[in-house]
Protein backbone atom coordinates (compact mmCIF):
# COMPACT_ATOMS: atom_id res chain seq x y z
CA UNK A 1 0.00 0.00 0.00
CA UNK A 2 1.40 3.48 -1.09
CA UNK A 3 1.67 6.06 1.74
CA UNK A 4 -0.89 8.44 1.82
CA UNK A 5 0.09 11.88 0.71
CA UNK A 6 3.76 10.62 -0.96
CA UNK A 7 2.62 9.17 -4.35
CA UNK A 8 2.62 9.75 -7.61
CA UNK A 9 0.60 8.45 -9.91
CA UNK A 10 1.36 8.07 -13.53
CA UNK A 11 -1.36 7.26 -16.68
CA UNK A 12 0.18 5.77 -20.07
CA UNK A 13 2.44 3.43 -18.57
CA UNK A 14 4.04 0.92 -19.87
CA UNK A 15 4.24 2.97 -22.74
CA UNK A 16 7.69 5.32 -22.55
CA UNK A 17 7.65 7.95 -21.58
CA UNK A 18 5.55 6.73 -19.04
CA UNK A 19 7.44 4.20 -18.06
CA UNK A 20 10.89 5.82 -18.04
CA UNK A 21 9.12 8.55 -15.82
CA UNK A 22 8.03 6.19 -13.55
CA UNK A 23 11.14 3.86 -12.52
CA UNK A 24 13.17 7.32 -12.32
CA UNK A 25 10.42 8.18 -9.70
CA UNK A 26 10.78 4.86 -8.07
CA UNK A 27 14.29 4.67 -7.87
CA UNK A 28 14.71 8.06 -6.04
CA UNK A 29 12.71 6.22 -2.49
CA UNK A 30 11.65 9.93 -1.90
CA UNK A 31 7.91 8.38 -3.24
CA UNK A 32 5.52 5.34 -3.97
CA UNK A 33 4.84 4.90 -7.66
CA UNK A 34 1.38 3.74 -8.99
CA UNK A 35 0.65 3.23 -12.59
CA UNK A 36 -2.66 2.69 -14.26
CA UNK A 37 -2.19 -0.10 -16.56
CA UNK A 38 -5.21 -1.41 -18.99
CA UNK A 39 -5.86 -5.52 -18.91
CA UNK A 40 -4.20 -5.85 -22.40
CA UNK A 41 -1.11 -4.52 -21.03
CA UNK A 42 -0.31 -5.89 -17.82
CA UNK A 43 1.56 -8.99 -18.77
CA UNK A 44 4.34 -6.37 -20.62
CA UNK A 45 3.65 -4.33 -17.37
CA UNK A 46 4.37 -6.78 -14.72
CA UNK A 47 7.88 -8.15 -16.87
CA UNK A 48 8.90 -4.77 -17.08
CA UNK A 49 8.27 -3.97 -13.29
CA UNK A 50 10.07 -7.47 -12.59
CA UNK A 51 13.50 -7.11 -14.73
CA UNK A 52 13.93 -3.76 -13.13
CA UNK A 53 12.83 -4.98 -9.54
CA UNK A 54 10.92 -1.71 -9.06
CA UNK A 55 9.11 -0.63 -6.32
CA UNK A 56 5.93 0.21 -8.53
CA UNK A 57 2.41 -0.69 -8.03
CA UNK A 58 -0.11 -1.48 -10.65
CA UNK A 59 -3.34 -0.74 -10.50
CA UNK A 60 -5.81 -2.05 -13.32
CA UNK A 61 -8.05 0.05 -14.85
CA UNK A 62 -8.27 2.47 -18.20
CA UNK A 63 -7.88 6.03 -18.06
CA UNK A 64 -10.25 6.84 -20.97
CA UNK A 65 -13.15 5.64 -18.37
CA UNK A 66 -14.99 7.15 -15.60
CA UNK A 67 -12.85 7.16 -12.39
CA UNK A 68 -10.28 5.47 -14.76
CA UNK A 69 -12.42 2.10 -14.37
CA UNK A 70 -11.60 1.90 -10.88
CA UNK A 71 -14.15 1.30 -7.96
CA UNK A 72 -15.24 3.95 -5.88
CA UNK A 73 -13.84 3.16 -3.27
CA UNK A 74 -10.32 2.42 -4.98
CA UNK A 75 -10.54 5.85 -6.34
CA UNK A 76 -11.58 7.47 -3.16
CA UNK A 77 -8.38 5.87 -1.76
CA UNK A 78 -6.25 7.14 -4.95
CA UNK A 79 -7.53 10.54 -3.55
CA UNK A 80 -6.30 10.04 0.11
CA UNK A 81 -2.81 8.86 -1.28
CA UNK A 82 -1.65 10.80 -4.55
CA UNK A 83 0.55 14.12 -4.48
CA UNK A 84 1.31 13.69 -7.75
CA UNK A 85 -0.19 12.86 -11.35
CA UNK A 86 1.32 12.83 -14.27
CA UNK A 87 -1.01 12.54 -17.55
CA UNK A 88 2.06 11.14 -20.07
CA UNK A 89 -0.97 9.21 -22.27
CA UNK A 90 1.10 8.69 -25.70
CA UNK A 91 -1.59 9.60 -28.82
CA UNK A 92 -1.00 5.67 -29.95
CA UNK A 93 -3.31 5.03 -27.16
CA UNK A 94 -6.41 6.43 -27.31
CA UNK A 95 -9.15 4.40 -29.65
CA UNK A 96 -9.27 4.92 -33.12
CA UNK A 97 -11.88 7.32 -34.69
CA UNK A 98 -12.60 8.63 -30.83
CA UNK A 99 -9.50 10.22 -30.06
CA UNK A 100 -11.23 13.95 -29.03
CA UNK A 101 -13.74 12.74 -26.69
CA UNK A 102 -11.00 9.67 -25.18
CA UNK A 103 -8.59 12.89 -24.52
CA UNK A 104 -11.08 15.15 -22.85
CA UNK A 105 -12.82 12.40 -20.91
CA UNK A 106 -9.00 11.26 -19.26
CA UNK A 107 -8.04 14.82 -18.50
CA UNK A 108 -11.46 15.04 -16.65
CA UNK A 109 -11.10 12.35 -14.64
CA UNK A 110 -7.39 13.62 -13.62
CA UNK A 111 -8.80 16.91 -13.03
CA UNK A 112 -11.82 15.04 -10.52
CA UNK A 113 -8.69 13.17 -8.57
CA UNK A 114 -6.99 16.30 -8.68
CA UNK A 115 -9.74 18.64 -6.76
CA UNK A 116 -10.45 15.52 -4.74
CA UNK A 117 -6.55 14.82 -3.53
CA UNK A 118 -6.51 15.91 -0.21
CA UNK A 119 -2.51 16.24 -0.46
CA UNK A 120 -1.69 17.18 -4.00
CA UNK A 121 1.10 18.98 -5.29
CA UNK A 122 1.21 18.98 -9.04
CA UNK A 123 -0.33 17.82 -11.81
CA UNK A 124 2.12 17.20 -14.97
CA UNK A 125 0.38 16.75 -18.39
CA UNK A 126 2.78 15.68 -21.77
CA UNK A 127 1.40 17.95 -24.80
CA UNK A 128 2.85 18.88 -27.92
CA UNK A 129 4.41 21.68 -30.05
CA UNK A 130 1.87 20.81 -32.88
CA UNK A 131 -1.04 22.27 -30.62
CA UNK A 132 -0.29 25.26 -32.79
CA UNK A 133 -1.75 24.11 -35.73
CA UNK A 134 -0.63 25.86 -38.54
CA UNK A 135 -0.11 29.08 -37.19
CA UNK A 136 2.95 30.96 -38.56
CA UNK A 137 3.42 33.67 -36.36
CA UNK A 138 4.38 34.11 -32.71
CA UNK A 139 1.58 32.08 -31.49
CA UNK A 140 0.61 33.28 -27.66
CA UNK A 141 -1.76 30.77 -24.88
CA UNK A 142 -4.76 33.33 -26.23
CA UNK A 143 -4.29 31.13 -29.94
CA UNK A 144 -5.28 28.02 -28.06
CA UNK A 145 -8.92 28.97 -28.80
CA UNK A 146 -8.62 30.71 -32.82
CA UNK A 147 -9.36 27.11 -33.96
CA UNK A 148 -6.19 26.64 -36.03
CA UNK A 149 -6.22 24.12 -38.48
CA UNK A 150 -4.46 20.65 -38.35
CA UNK A 151 -2.60 18.02 -40.72
CA UNK A 152 -3.54 15.35 -38.71
CA UNK A 153 -5.39 14.40 -36.06
CA UNK A 154 -3.43 13.82 -33.16
CA UNK A 155 -2.56 17.28 -32.92
CA UNK A 156 -6.24 18.17 -32.81
CA UNK A 157 -6.48 15.35 -29.71
CA UNK A 158 -3.65 17.06 -27.79
CA UNK A 159 -4.90 20.57 -28.55
CA UNK A 160 -8.59 19.17 -27.05
CA UNK A 161 -6.98 18.10 -24.13
CA UNK A 162 -4.91 21.43 -23.02
CA UNK A 163 -8.18 23.40 -23.07
CA UNK A 164 -9.42 21.06 -20.59
CA UNK A 165 -6.35 21.21 -17.92
CA UNK A 166 -6.04 25.42 -19.41
CA UNK A 167 -9.64 26.24 -17.99
CA UNK A 168 -8.36 25.01 -14.50
CA UNK A 169 -5.50 26.89 -14.34
CA UNK A 170 -5.55 28.97 -11.19
CA UNK A 171 -7.64 25.73 -9.52
CA UNK A 172 -4.96 23.27 -9.65
CA UNK A 173 -1.13 23.46 -9.94
CA UNK A 174 -0.69 22.28 -13.78
CA UNK A 175 2.48 22.03 -15.55
CA UNK A 176 1.95 21.35 -18.95
CA UNK A 177 5.11 20.42 -20.73
CA UNK A 178 4.61 20.64 -24.72
CA UNK A 179 8.17 18.57 -26.24
CA UNK A 180 9.21 18.29 -29.98
CA UNK A 181 8.97 14.58 -31.42
CA UNK A 182 10.32 12.15 -29.03
CA UNK A 183 12.88 9.86 -30.45
CA UNK A 184 14.84 7.37 -28.49
CA UNK A 185 15.29 3.59 -29.08
CA UNK A 186 12.37 1.37 -28.78
CA UNK A 187 8.97 2.94 -30.03
CA UNK A 188 10.71 6.12 -30.10
CA UNK A 189 13.04 5.17 -32.78
CA UNK A 190 9.29 6.33 -35.61
CA UNK A 191 10.90 9.44 -36.38
CA UNK A 192 14.37 8.65 -37.36
CA UNK A 193 13.33 5.82 -38.86
CA UNK A 194 11.01 8.63 -40.78
CA UNK A 195 13.70 10.71 -41.58
CA UNK A 196 16.20 7.74 -42.95
CA UNK A 197 13.23 7.26 -45.96
CA UNK A 198 13.38 10.81 -46.62
CA UNK A 199 17.50 10.46 -47.30
CA UNK A 200 17.10 7.10 -48.91
CA UNK A 201 13.79 8.64 -51.01
CA UNK A 202 13.89 9.65 -54.26
CA UNK A 203 10.63 11.48 -54.50
CA UNK A 204 10.75 15.54 -53.97
CA UNK A 205 10.10 16.87 -50.85
CA UNK A 206 10.28 19.94 -48.90
CA UNK A 207 13.27 19.72 -46.92
CA UNK A 208 13.41 23.65 -45.64
CA UNK A 209 11.85 24.45 -42.04
CA UNK A 210 12.39 23.39 -38.40
CA UNK A 211 11.75 19.89 -37.35
CA UNK A 212 11.74 19.88 -33.73
CA UNK A 213 12.76 16.73 -31.91
CA UNK A 214 13.18 15.67 -28.16
CA UNK A 215 15.42 13.63 -26.95
CA UNK A 216 13.49 10.93 -24.32
CA UNK A 217 16.32 11.01 -22.00
CA UNK A 218 15.84 14.78 -21.70
CA UNK A 219 12.15 14.85 -21.72
CA UNK A 220 12.34 11.88 -18.68
CA UNK A 221 15.25 13.99 -17.04
CA UNK A 222 12.63 17.33 -16.92
CA UNK A 223 9.70 15.68 -15.89
CA UNK A 224 11.22 13.55 -13.20
CA UNK A 225 13.07 16.87 -11.98
CA UNK A 226 9.76 18.46 -11.91
CA UNK A 227 9.02 17.18 -8.03
CA UNK A 228 12.21 19.49 -6.95
CA UNK A 229 10.46 22.35 -7.90
CA UNK A 230 7.64 24.22 -6.16
CA UNK A 231 4.42 24.11 -8.09
CA UNK A 232 2.91 27.02 -9.87
CA UNK A 233 -0.82 27.49 -8.12
CA UNK A 234 -1.14 29.55 -11.19
CA UNK A 235 -0.62 27.08 -13.83
CA UNK A 236 2.41 27.29 -16.28
CA UNK A 237 3.30 25.45 -20.12
CA UNK A 238 7.03 24.66 -20.63
CA UNK A 239 8.56 24.40 -24.00
CA UNK A 240 10.91 21.27 -24.40
CA UNK A 241 13.38 20.86 -26.76
CA UNK A 242 17.07 19.45 -27.68
CA UNK A 243 19.82 20.41 -29.53
CA UNK A 244 18.22 17.84 -32.20
CA UNK A 245 16.06 21.11 -33.31
CA UNK A 246 17.28 22.42 -36.88
CA UNK A 247 16.52 22.78 -40.48
CA UNK A 248 15.11 19.57 -41.83
CA UNK A 249 17.74 20.08 -44.84
CA UNK A 250 21.06 19.55 -42.48
CA UNK A 251 19.08 16.85 -40.67
CA UNK A 252 18.41 14.73 -43.84
CA UNK A 253 21.66 15.18 -45.25
CA UNK A 254 23.75 14.29 -41.80
CA UNK A 255 22.23 10.37 -42.20
CA UNK A 256 22.78 10.47 -45.84
CA UNK A 257 26.55 10.86 -44.76
CA UNK A 258 25.36 7.99 -41.56
CA UNK A 259 23.81 5.77 -44.04
CA UNK A 260 26.49 5.20 -46.17
CA UNK A 261 28.95 4.45 -43.54
CA UNK A 262 26.09 2.02 -42.07
CA UNK A 263 24.47 0.49 -44.52
CA UNK A 264 25.91 -2.18 -46.97
CA UNK A 265 26.66 -1.34 -50.36
CA UNK A 266 23.87 -1.87 -52.61
CA UNK A 267 20.86 -1.69 -50.04
CA UNK A 268 17.80 -0.14 -50.71
CA UNK A 269 17.37 2.89 -47.77
CA UNK A 270 13.95 3.68 -49.19
CA UNK A 271 12.73 0.12 -49.15
CA UNK A 272 14.59 -1.13 -46.11
CA UNK A 273 12.71 1.96 -44.07
CA UNK A 274 9.68 1.50 -44.98
CA UNK A 275 9.75 -2.33 -44.09
CA UNK A 276 11.00 -0.96 -40.75
CA UNK A 277 8.35 1.43 -40.20
CA UNK A 278 5.74 -1.37 -41.21
CA UNK A 279 6.98 -3.22 -38.02
CA UNK A 280 6.99 -0.96 -35.87
CA UNK A 281 3.72 1.07 -36.23
CA UNK A 282 0.99 -1.09 -37.87
CA UNK A 283 -1.14 2.54 -37.96
CA UNK A 284 1.70 4.02 -40.30
CA UNK A 285 1.11 4.81 -43.78
CA UNK A 286 2.20 8.42 -44.39
CA UNK A 287 4.36 9.12 -47.47
CA UNK A 288 7.70 11.12 -46.81
CA UNK A 289 5.87 14.80 -47.87
CA UNK A 290 2.98 13.47 -45.51
CA UNK A 291 5.41 12.99 -42.81
CA UNK A 292 6.93 16.15 -43.06
CA UNK A 293 3.69 18.22 -43.55
CA UNK A 294 2.36 17.04 -40.33
CA UNK A 295 5.74 17.30 -38.09
CA UNK A 296 7.13 20.61 -39.23
CA UNK A 297 6.63 23.32 -37.04
CA UNK A 298 7.17 26.84 -38.77
CA UNK A 299 4.97 29.23 -34.98
CA UNK A 300 7.32 30.97 -32.80
CA UNK A 301 6.38 30.09 -29.02
CA UNK A 302 5.65 33.03 -26.17
CA UNK A 303 5.74 30.92 -23.16
CA UNK A 304 8.85 29.68 -21.50
CA UNK A 305 11.56 27.10 -22.82
CA UNK A 306 12.67 24.87 -20.02
CA UNK A 307 16.01 26.05 -20.20
CA UNK A 308 15.14 29.04 -18.82
CA UNK A 309 12.36 28.02 -16.33
CA UNK A 310 15.46 26.17 -15.19
CA UNK A 311 18.32 28.67 -14.64
CA UNK A 312 15.60 31.09 -13.53
CA UNK A 313 15.46 28.46 -10.32
CA UNK A 314 19.81 27.78 -10.51
CA UNK A 315 18.57 24.13 -11.18
CA UNK A 316 21.01 21.78 -13.12
CA UNK A 317 20.18 21.58 -16.76
CA UNK A 318 19.33 18.42 -18.11
CA UNK A 319 22.64 16.30 -19.59
CA UNK A 320 22.39 17.05 -23.14
CA UNK A 321 25.18 14.96 -25.27
CA UNK A 322 26.19 16.71 -28.73
CA UNK A 323 26.42 13.12 -30.64
CA UNK A 324 23.40 11.94 -29.24
CA UNK A 325 21.25 12.38 -32.13
CA UNK A 326 24.38 10.82 -34.32
CA UNK A 327 24.11 7.41 -32.24
CA UNK A 328 20.40 7.24 -31.95
CA UNK A 329 20.19 7.83 -35.83
CA UNK A 330 23.21 4.64 -36.10
CA UNK A 331 20.43 2.82 -33.91
CA UNK A 332 17.30 3.61 -36.11
CA UNK A 333 19.99 2.70 -39.25
CA UNK A 334 20.58 -0.81 -38.03
CA UNK A 335 16.76 -1.60 -37.32
CA UNK A 336 16.43 -0.92 -40.96
CA UNK A 337 18.74 -3.21 -42.21
CA UNK A 338 18.23 -5.66 -40.02
CA UNK A 339 21.09 -5.70 -37.14
CA UNK A 340 19.27 -5.66 -34.18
Amino acid sequence: MSEPGRTALILGFPAEPACRVALGLASGNEMSVEVIVRPSDLPRARELIRRESAKIEIIEGDWNHIDFGLSGERFGRLSEQVSSIYNLVPPCSYPDGDDLESARTTGREVLELAAAAKNLQQVVVLSHLDVAGNHRETFREVDLIVGQRFDGGSAKMRLAAERVYRRHFGDVPITVIRSGWIVGEGENLCPLVHLCLAAGDSTPWEGNGQLILTDLDYLVDVVVGLKDVDPDPGGRTLHLLSRFGGDTGKIVDGISVSAREHVPAGFDLAAGARRALSRMDKTCRWSVGAFFKRRMSAARFETTWTEEFLRSRRLPLPAQEPSKLDRMVTIALEEIVGFR
